[in-house]
């Protein structure tokens, strides 16, 4: 992913329903690592490096 200034990319996005699991993902740069606005994830091994502006959005409490 770019980390050019401004950029918008995200390295995985997604909504709706239940996420599940996810495992031995790295996200290099991006605005946002991670954007979930899903419920019940089991996240294990994720690394995000310092490139990116946010690790992880999180739309719901």
């Amino acid at each position: 992913m770019s980390n050019a200034a401004r950029t918008e990319h995200r390295g995985l996005y997604m909504e709706n329903g239940s996420g599940g699991l996810m495992s031995d993902l790295t996200f290099h740069g991006s605005a946002f690592g991670m954007w979930l606005s899903c419920q019940q994830f089991t996240i294990r091994d994720v690394k995000i490096t310092n490139d990116a502006v946010s690790a992880i959005y999180q739309e719901w409490n």
